[in-house]
C-alpha cells in the first residue's frame, strides 16, 4: 500500500526548466486579454533526469487581465488518476492551506518551543499553544476590518494583542484602557463588544 504522491516537481536543470515551461495548458492563439481572470488546466507526463519513469504533471495557467498571459504558471506532480487536472490542483491547493495553519501554529503561537525536560510539561506548552491559536481564529473570524479578517496569527497578536494598556482589576470586572494613540483602538472596541466585553 502507498501513499498519494502530490508535490511540485523537481527541476534538475536549465534545460528541463524550459521544456517544462513550455508544456502549459492553453498554448496557442490568445488574442485579446479577457476582462476577467482566467485560468486553464491540463496535464501531461514528464520525466527528470534522474527519475526512472515519467510522471503525471498537473499544469495551471492563470491570464490575468493588466499582465501579460500566462504569467501565473503552476505545475503538480502526482500518482493520482481519479481526480481531473482541475480537481486534482484544488486538492493541492487544499493540501497547501494546511501547511499554511500549520505554519502560523508554528511561528505565530510558538508552539515548537517545546524545550522542558519532561514528556508532559512539553505536552501542556502544545496544548497552550493550541488554545491561543483557537482563540486568535475566534479573534479573526468576528473582526469586522478586512485586513484582520484576513490575517494570520502572528499579525493578530501583533496588532491586538501585543500592545499597551493599563490594567485596573476589582472583584468584579476587569478593566483595560488603552492607550490614546494606538492606531487599532476603534477595531479592538468593537471586537471587543462583539466579544461580550463591556464598552464605556
Amino acid at each position: 500500500m502507498s501513499a498519494d504522491h502530490l508535490s511540485p516537481p523537481a527541476v534538475e536543470s536549465h534545460s528541463e526548466r524550459r521544456e517544462l515551461e513550455s508544456r502549459k495548458p492553453g498554448t496557442g492563439a490568445v488574442g485579446r486579454l479577457p476582462s476577467e481572470k482566467a485560468r486553464h488546466f491540463g496535464e501531461f507526463l514528464y520525466q527528470a533526469g534522474s527519475w526512472e519513469r515519467p510522471r503525471r504533471v498537473v499544469a495551471k495557467a492563470e491570464i490575468i487581465p493588466g499582465h501579460e498571459p500566462d504569467t501565473n504558471r503552476r505545475f503538480v506532480v502526482t500518482n493520482r488518476t481519479d481526480l481531473s487536472a482541475e480537481d486534482e490542483y484544488a486538492y493541492y491547493v487544499e493540501r497547501g492551506d494546511a501547511e499554511c495553519r500549520i505554519d502560523e501554529l508554528k511561528n505565530g503561537c510558538f508552539c515548537d518551543r517545546t524545550s522542558c525536560s519532561s514528556l508532559a510539561a512539553n505536552q501542556f506548552r502544545l496544548m497552550l499553544s493550541m488554545a491561543a491559536y483557537l482563540l486568535l481564529m475566534l479573534l479573526r473570524e468576528r473582526a469586522e476590518a478586512e485586513d484582520l479578517r484576513r490575517a494570520q496569527a502572528g499579525t493578530l497578536r501583533l496588532r491586538l494583542i501585543k500592545l499597551g494598556a493599563r490594567v485596573t482589576e476589582t472583584t468584579r470586572s476587569v478593566k483595560l484602557s488603552l492607550a490614546g494613540n494606538y492606531p487599532r483602538a476603534r477595531d479592538w472596541i468593537r471586537l471587543a463588544g462583539a466579544l461580550g466585553a463591556v464598552i464605556g
